[in-house]
């Protein structure tokens, strides 16, 4: 149990390109958040962040059928509502980290988001 938790940040690989790969990674993906938020005690419910790592911002860049926002995409796909309206997950913020993680602005754009 994750006794005295105050967040959850929720790293993410890049999703694979076609699309049954793509349901499997969902669906995994969710299942594991979902996990490691029922491991915690259930109140209070917990902001979520997410890090989509080396995804990258250019729509361009994105897997087939995916929108122009990604982070709308992540928080869908997660069913993040379904967790807000379930009391897991107080509030959730999606950061592209698309560059090196060491980079200086990455760390920035993650600390503000802490």
């Amino acid at each position: 149990m994750l006794l005295g938790t105050s967040a959850v940040i929720l790293a993410l690989p890049p999703p694979p390109v076609d699309q049954d790969s793509l349901e499997t990674y969902w669906l995994e993906s969710q299942l594991r958040l979902v996990r490691l938020l029922q491991a915690k005690p259930l109140h209070p419910s917990v902001p979520l962040l997410v890090l989509p790592l080396g995804w990258g911002t250019d729509p361009g860049e994105m897997p087939q059928g995916w929108g122009t926002d990604p982070g709308e995409d992540v928080k869908e796909n997660l069913d993040i509502q379904g967790l807000t309206e379930g009391e897991l997950v107080s509030d959730c913020r999606v950061v592209d980290i698309s560059s090196d993680v060491e980079d200086d602005n990455t760390c920035r754009k993650v600390t503000i988001h802490l």
